[in-house]
């Protein structure tokens, strides 16, 4: 299904200037536009986050393709729509640009980027940090680890845990990947002190290998299918000549890097062992691949 914009509403924090916007769906979406302050390749990067995660079962923002045209742009321009670097604005151009749902609606629901540690540690997926931690030193984040935090059903966004069909409580979302593979540098150096959230509340029940389960061994055995379905669906317009090959050769090195990601998260406690006074030190002992199921 098509996703158009249709009503702006308004302008997010952060470095990429990203703006709040309606859908035709009814949804509200945060998009970053190919012209955004940080750099093009943010989108893509985004793009295959949000697929792989996806792929893995961790909560996080669901991505789509908003499509703007030329009128909804003049329009937008005349409510403040503009991408400002430096003394210059950018001009949006009409197409394709990367959205990430909003997972409740913002009029309504409180979104909180931060909680206090006694509230975070009363968050119903507080585990999926775990995760993402490995996720994060999978992809080489270059950026802390971001989430917004809500209240909602808890069957709705952790599927997985056995709540029960009412039961209602603070939600962790994973959001803003466009700093994994290093941002627009395209690499995957090992960045032990990066990735990770700013409150270590968020890592303390953390004890042993088993507490980075499934996903850690979902990573290490994660389908080239996956890849190859995220890379197809990258928009033309969001790539510059040559950059196909380079994002190619990008996802072969990432596949590699699987194996090495229980090291890396070693590497990450011994960085800061503040993030994880709980942990037992043992040897990784991999589990069957069945458990990904």
């Amino acid at each position: 299904m098509r996703v158009t914009a249709e009503k702006l509403i308004r302008k997010m924090r952060g470095g990429a200037q990203a703006w709040l916007v309606q859908a035709s769906t009814g949804d509200s979406y945060v998009v970053k536009f190919r012209e955004n302050a940080q750099h093009r390749r943010i989108l893509i990067n985004e793009w295959i986050a949000g697929c792989f995660l996806e792929q893995l079962g961790l909560c996080a923002a669901k991505t789509a393709q908003i499509h703007v045209s030329s009128e909804w742009l003049e329009r937008a321009r005349g409510e403040g729509l503009s991408i400002a670097v430096g003394n210059a604005t950018r001009t949006i151009s009409p197409g394709p640009h990367l959205g990430s749902r909003v997972p409740v609606d913002p009029e309504t629901t409180a979104i909180y980027d931060y909680l206090p540690d006694a509230i975070l540690r009363d968050v119903r997926n507080r585990n999926h940090f775990h995760g993402m931690l490995a996720f994060d030193q999978w992809t080489a984040n270059a950026d802390a680890r971001q989430a917004i935090f809500f209240r909602g059903r808890c069957r709705e966004f952790v599927p997985e845990a056995n709540f029960g069909p009412g039961q209602r409580g603070f939600i962790a979302m994973m959001i803003d990947h466009g700093y994994c593979f290093q941002g627009p540098d395209w690499r995957l150096d090992d960045l032990p002190r990066q990735g990770t959230f700013v409150r270590p509340a968020a890592y303390e029940q953390i004890a042993r290998w088993e507490d980075f389960e499934p996903w850690l061994t979902r990573i290490l055995h994660f389908p080239d299918s996956a890849v190859d379905r995220a890379l197809s669906g990258i928009p033309s317009s969001w790539l510059e000549p040559g950059e196909e090959q380079l994002l190619e050769q990008l996802m072969l090195e990432l596949l590699r890097r699987r194996s090495r990601v229980p090291d890396l998260i070693e590497a990450c406690r011994n960085a800061r062992p503040d993030f994880f006074p709980n942990w037992h030190p043992s040897p990784y002992v991999p589990l069957a691949a069945s458990r990904t199921s």
